[in-house]
């Protein structure tokens, strides 16, 4: 299969996954997103981290707003992504607060770098947007490949974060896909051998 039938495949499958999200209700979108945020809270990972990198959600996405205020709340070192605009590269930066964000690329809410310290090291959890997961914890992203080219250099523990209706058996990906190590959806946790 060439690189442009693949390119193909998958993005008819993101429109697919889309489409899945979207028909959610919004009362189940804010259920199964403060479950979501509860199994995180209440994880070993969690309890055992200083840092956590978060995604800040978006559109129909599980809402992660929760997550940030709770991690700031208990002291985590919360750290938010920054894309740089014109490029594929994303940095991520310490917030002390929902204040030190703006809307940004996409309308996505960023840090404001001037405001910001750069988060450099690398470990503490990530949590890992994507449209839909697989059971070996492979992602279909947004095809921008922010995270496939951030998530390689992260050492820490990777948490793909989803509904259990965008969760599926095989996603076609790439040999620079990078896995996640467990995926948490309302329904269940998933860890990922390695």
């Amino acid at each position: 299969m060439n690189k442009n039938s693949i390119r193909n495949i998958k993005n008819s499958r993101r429109t697919y996954y889309r489409q899945i999200r979207a028909s959610l209700s919004e009362s189940s979108r804010q259920e199964y997103s403060r479950i979501i945020t509860e199994k995180i809270i209440s994880s070993d990972l969690y309890r055992n981290t200083d840092v956590i990198f978060t995604y800040v959600s978006f559109s129909t996405e599980p809402d992660t707003r929760e997550l940030i205020r709770r991690s700031l709340e208990n002291g985590k070192k919360t750290a938010v992504p920054y894309c740089i605009p014109e490029t594929s590269i994303m940095k991520f930066y310490y917030i002390e607060s929902e204040k030190n964000l703006r809307a940004g690329s996409f309308g996505i809410y960023e840090p404001v770098p001037e405001e910001c310290e750069e988060a450099t090291e690398k470990s503490g959890i990530i949590i890992v947007p994507g449209l839909a997961f697989d059971v070996k914890g492979y992602r279909t992203g947004y095809g921008k490949g922010f995270y496939d080219r951030y998530l390689p250099g992260f050492q820490g523990e990777k948490i793909g974060i989803c509904y259990s209706s965008c969760m599926r058996k095989c996603i076609l990906h790439d040999t620079f896909d990078v896995r996640v190590n467990y995926i948490i959806t309302e329904k269940f946790t998933k860890f990922i051998a390695k």
